[in-house]
């Protein structure tokens, strides 16, 4: 694969001295989040390196927490490059992540309280916000932060760091693909089911309720994600 063009691209702004790794993962997974990074683009650690004015050792540990995490690809002696997904891989995927999650909204509907609930509101409020204003990056947050909200109420710390793993890759996917979302307003409203039943609904129910919302999801962006392929294909 060719080196991407990276004229058009702002650069990285140079981190205050005294930087750890997390911080250069944050900003390397914020240019992911936001599209500045595509599949195939190529990340060079001394590349990033100069323009954050730091070492190469933080960038090289936060580009291998980000291979961990399913985000980019790296052979040994070659350049990290951001990996492409299919879809089978957005299948399987989401087909773990409905099983785990389910799992931890049934943990979740065993400790919710009043405030959890008031906190999951104020998240789905500002999802319909946020759309008013066409501020769809900030939305795709608030996707993530409700369901980080499910994992956290859920109580168990392996659980929410295989589901973070899981969901990074789904998010990115997502967010260099939004447009294949026909309609936006989809998000608050499928987040909204699962909070009338969070606390209402028995757990089992409850745990229907999300893996019908996750594979309905994946469902819609599978079926548009090929509509586009095909359409590229065919100007191709």
């Amino acid at each position: 694969m060719t080196e991407p063009d990276r004229g058009g691209r702002d650069s990285f702004n140079r981190l205050r001295r005294g930087t750890l790794a997390e911080q250069v993962l944050e900003a390397v997974t914020n240019k992911l989040f936001a599209g500045e990074l595509r599949p195939g683009d190529r990340l060079a650690e001394a590349e990033l390196a100069a323009e954050m004015g730091i070492s190469r050792s933080p960038v090289r540990e936060a580009l291998a927490e980000l291979q961990k995490d399913g985000l980019l690809i790296k052979e040994p002696g070659r350049q990290a490059v951001i990996r492409e997904w299919t879809s089978r891989d957005l299948e399987e995927l989401y087909d773990l992540r409905a099983m785990l999650e389910g799992y931890a909204v049934r943990l979740a509907a065993e400790r919710v309280t009043p405030a959890d609930l008031s906190t999951l509101h104020g998240i789905v409020g500002a999802m319909w916000s946020s759309i008013q204003r066409e501020e769809y990056q900030e939305l795709l947050h608030l996707d993530f932060e409700f369901h980080r909200e499910i994992w956290r109420l859920s109580n168990h710390s392996l659980l929410q760091q295989t589901l973070k793993t899981i969901s990074l890759q789904t998010r990115f996917f997502i967010a260099i693909n939004f447009g294949i979302h026909s309609d936006p307003a989809e998000v608050p409203r499928l987040h909204q089911e699962i909070l009338n039943a969070l606390g209402k609904d028995s757990p089992e129910r409850l745990e229907k309720l999300l893996q019908e919302h996750l594979h309905r999801a994946v469902k819609l962006m599978l079926g548009a994600y090929q509509a586009g392929v095909e359409a590229l294909v065919e100007t191709s």
